[in-house]
């Protein structure tokens, strides 16, 4: 956003200052007086259009005032000021990383301010989209060893490294070019590097090789590490080494040089407290010595530890050893109850001193529901079952939550609470570091602090970005709670109001009643209302049996709280507004803060459409609600970046307008002509970023753009001319499938006619049915697990995918002839008219088609495990045949084998084997 009545830079001083002195934009700086008499200072530059785009980029920062002032310190450092100042003016990326950093953390912008040099690498975007790795980074390391002339030279080039490194990690976490396990990864990367460089460094300092392995542990060993973590270390020497005390002081020496402080600060804190027998055993141990420990000395905890062990410098050989010989130690399956024991008294002790410090809410790593609970339950699960499944073996958090979902010992709700909780907390954990310098975990109490914090997360205000931190953290506590009970508090509240409802002690229909109770303002007042007020109490029901997925929602956010108890869900469709136009006129005033309204808005429209469809149980009005809702959320953000020339595809669910709850938004992007791509790329880069964002923001912004052509690989926005080449050259037989659901968001008739060419086009050949046929049968055969042949929803032979199957083959059969919707209901009804189906296969398929998708909207809404894959838990079935109105389980169960049936009988007769 540029603001045409600030002045060129060189217009007279009283021209400049009464203009500025009016100008909106200046009510970001909280001293306002002190940001115009900076801005004058700098007004000599000389720079055409300086102030119209760095100061509405100034109001985009984190802080302001920080910005500002880094700004001036950094315009007046050695070097040409004005080619930094031209550089900020021509290249926005580079204006919005550089300035993002002044204004977040004082450490990373310092470091600019004593090495302007640094300051051109950021506007390197292919630099900064590209993580960096230890190999790389080493090669950068020897090419600035090569003229050092001594070793505490060596260890200040070293230091830059470090410096000019983390400047690029931190603009990419900040402008969300990277997920967030990309940047733990790449600071992992940085901290091998930097390690190698200094045993290098220390090792010719001494004049010789040591056969010392360096074990990384904690954080660092998972490749998980923190800006500000400690790195901890364990030193292995081989077991046939003859100077045990040389090689001890190697190590000794090699500690000091990371942690010893010079011109631009320490390298790392070295934590050596994991080695055996901790702080009082030598600094270094023998291979044999140290699994001899491990084997018959450790402690529980310290056994635990080792989950996160990695060789990370030095002699990899002897470190790779040390790990693989102590696997069988690590992870030996089942443990004693003493073991056991021994872990749960141990984070006993460390969550009562928390509580003590008075930190159990604020503490968002210690704390209640914090990253060190996630940490805890995975590695006790991979403690217990790294035996039988080996990938669980060093492997970092979210992999491993991955992989115990993968083998059901975690429920996949339960793993996407906890790596989905586990990603914002460790962001927040970033940016409360970036904020202060220091190794902070804790939430701040200044109001500027907490402003400064919202806007590094994007989130509207404190008090939405406070509730939604309890919302995840009571749900990480919850399922921390349940797998090991010995944690669990037991609360003797409501217990009676809520079993003479009717909802049994300790079932999911208890829990959740509990739940929803305990989050009101005022639990004794809220009950009072629902035991007296009929309406009240059949809109607690609803929620409770019918939409249980929204509770953490409502329960942390009071606002939402209001909309799920009001009138608002009740309304008819007749007179329901159109929720996507409601969702640009809230977005109106909404101006630079838009993704965060966006944001709220998305959360808002998610517990709204929810709980109607309880209400209303109507699912062709659910499809068109949540697709209107996508729609304005894919568009409104889109045009916000400067996308307007760039049209959106929706394809899947989203392009045949039958959205499901737990749908992704499969879309591509594309450009009229071949000569706006290139800007239109960048745009389309930003928008894949602000889709990161916004996704950990709302929890509901499923954007998938891998149906692309050359999926993740290729250009995110094509010109209409590049898509036809590719559909001529290299496009695939189940991308045209994939294509007969695609429509134009934004209706333009070139899109709509390319994506005709694209997809019908083309003769359809044998070769082509062949080649979707085997596809198909992958599908069936290696997406879905045996044990869930019979109950995948979407993927499993006779559900929704043979639907969609059938008519996608029976479109592309007839080039488009028969039926041109991207609709499968519409496509049917198409297919019966044009006499490619009869009346009762078109009814049977749009019954399936209607009953499969309420089935696993009913699965997502009742919170269950999986969206998609039907349970065989007998309480669940009974609150699944509640939701859907049938008497019994079997009842739902009957329903599902005939439309089953159906739907083969249907594909046999129409499509055939090949």
């Amino acid at each position: 956003m540029e603001n045409s009545s600030l002045p060129f830079v060189g217009e007279g001083l009283w021209r400049r200052k009464s203009l500025l002195e009016t100008n909106p934009l200046l009510d970001c700086f909280h001293d306002k007086e002190w940001a115009t008499g900076v801005i004058e200072r700098l007004g000599g530059f000389q720079v055409p259009n300086f102030w119209q785009r760095v100061l509405s980029s100034l109001a985009q920062t984190p802080n302001p005032d920080r910005a500002l002032a880094n700004l001036e310190r950094w315009l007046f450092s050695a070097g040409n000021s004005y080619v930094r100042a031209s550089l900020l003016v021509e290249d926005p990326g580079f204006r919005h990383r550089f300035l993002m950093i002044l204004g977040s953390g004082q450490g990373l912008a310092d470091s600019l301010i004593q090495n302007p040099e640094m300051s051109t690498s950021l506007a390197d975007y292919a630099e900064i989209s590209s993580p960096p790795n230890s190999k790389s980074l080493i090669k950068r390391g020897i090419a600035l060893l090569e003229n050092t002339s001594s070793f505490s030279h060596r260890l200040d080039r070293i230091r830059f490294l470090k410096q000019e490194t983390l400047l690029k990690i931190a603009a990419a976490d900040l402008t969300a070019e990277w997920e967030q396990e990309t940047v733990w990864e790449a600071l992992s990367e940085l901290a091998d590097a930097i390690l190698h460089l200094v045993f290098r460094a220390v090792s010719q300092e001494l004049g010789s090789e040591f056969p010392v392995a360096v074990i990384a542990m904690g954080k660092h060993g998972s490749r998980e590490l923190n800006y500000s973590s400690d790195i901890d270390l364990i030193f292995l020497v081989q077991d046939d080494y003859p100077n045990l005390e040389a090689a001890s002081k190697f190590c000794e020496k090699l500690t000091r040089a990371l942690v010893g402080k010079m011109g631009r600060g320490s390298l790392y804190r070295v934590d050596l407290r994991l080695r055996p027998f901790g702080k009082s055993g030598p600094i270094s141990h023998t291979l044999t010595a140290a699994l001899n420990y491990y084997r018959n000395y450790a402690e529980p905890w310290e056994i635990q530890a080792l989950v996160r062990a990695r060789p990370c410098a030095g002699d990899k050989k002897l470190g790779e050893n040390f790990v693989r010989e102590i696997a069988d130690v690590v992870y030996s399956g089942a443990r004693s109850e003493f073991f056991l024991d021994s872990l749960l008294s141990a984070k006993k002790r460390y969550e009562q001193e928390i509580q003590t410090r008075g930190e159990w809410e604020t503490n968002i790593k210690l704390g209640r529901g914090g990253i060190r609970d996630v940490e805890f339950i995975t590695q006790v699960l991979q403690l217990l079952a790294g035996s039988q499944f080996r990938e669980l073996q060093g492997a970092p958090t979210l992999d491993a939550l991955s992989t115990l979902e993968a083998n059901e010992i975690l429920s996949e709700r339960e793993a996407n609470i906890l790596e989905n909780g586990y990603r914002i907390l460790r962001q927040l954990e970033h940016r409360i570091q970036l904020l202060y310098d220091l190794q902070e975990h804790t939430l701040p109490k200044e109001e500027l602090e907490r402003k400064a914090l919202c806007k590094m997360m994007h989130s509207p205000e404190w008090t939405f970005l406070e509730k939604e931190l309890m919302r995840i953290r009571t749900q990480i506590r919850e399922i921390l709670e349940r797998r090991i009970a010995g944690l669990a508090k037991p609360s003797e509240e409501v217990v009676e109001i809520i079993t003479n409802l009717g909802y049994a002690y300790g079932s999911s229909l208890y829990r959740t009643a509990k739940k929803l109770i305990e989050s009101s303002e005022d639990a004794s007042s809220f009950t009072h209302d629902f035991l007296n007020d009929t309406s009240t109490l059949d809109r607690f029901r609803l929620i409770v049996e019918n939409a249980p997925i929204v509770v953490p929602h409502i329960a942390f956010h009071k606002s939402l709280w209001d909309v799920a108890f009001s009138e608002e869900v009740e309304i008819s469709p007749e007179d329901e507004s159109d929720v996507s136009t409601s969702i640009y006129e809230r977005l109106k005033d909404a101006h630079e803060n838009w993704e965060s309204a966006l944001a709220w808005l998305l959360r808002r429209e998610l517990v709204i459409s929810a709980i109607k469809d309880g209400y209303h149980k109507d699912t062709k009005r659910t499809f068109k609600r949540l697709t209107r809702i996508a729609e304005a959320a894919l568009l409104a953000s889109l045009d916000r970046i400067g996308g307007k020339n760039i049209d959106i595809v929706a394809l899947g669910r989203l392009g045949s307008e039958e959205l499901l709850f737990g749908s992704d938004w499969d879309v591509i992007l594309l450009v009229k002509n071949t000569d706006e791509q290139t800007r239109a790329e960048k745009v389309g880069e930003e928008w894949i970023r602000c889709a990161r964002r916004m996704s950990t923001a709302s929890s509901w912004f499923p954007l998938d753009s891998r149906l692309r052509p050359e999926g993740r690989s290729g250009l995110v926005v094509r010109s209409l001319q590049s898509l036809l080449t590719y559909g001529e050259t290299a496009g695939e037989s189940w991308e045209r499938m994939a294509y007969t659901r695609a429509r134009s968001l934004r209706g333009w008739r070139e899109t709509q006619e390319a994506l005709r060419e694209f997809t019908y086009g083309p003769p359809w050949r044998e070769e082509d049915e062949k080649n979707v046929m085997k596809i198909r049968q992958r599908i069936h055969n290696e997406r879905v697990q045996p044990k869930y042949r019979n109950r995948n929803l979407k993927l499993s032979e006779g559900f929704l995918l043979d639907i969609e199957w059938i008519c996608g083959l029976l479109k592309l059969r007839s080039r488009g002839e028969a039926a041109s919707s991207p609709s499968i209901l519409k496509t049917l009804k198409e297919l019966k008219d044009n006499w490619k189906i009869n009346l009762h296969e078109e009814e049977k398929l749009s019954e399936a088609m209607l009953f499969f998708s309420r089935l696993r909207n009913a699965l997502f809404l009742l919170d269950m495990d999986s969206d998609v894959i039907l349970p065989e838990n007998l309480d669940k079935l009974n609150r699944i045949a509640a939701f859907l109105g049938y008497e019994t389980p079997n009842d739902v169960l009957k329903k599902v084998e005939e439309m089953r049936n159906a739907v083969r009988s249907a594909y046999e007769s129409l499509i055939g084997e090949h």
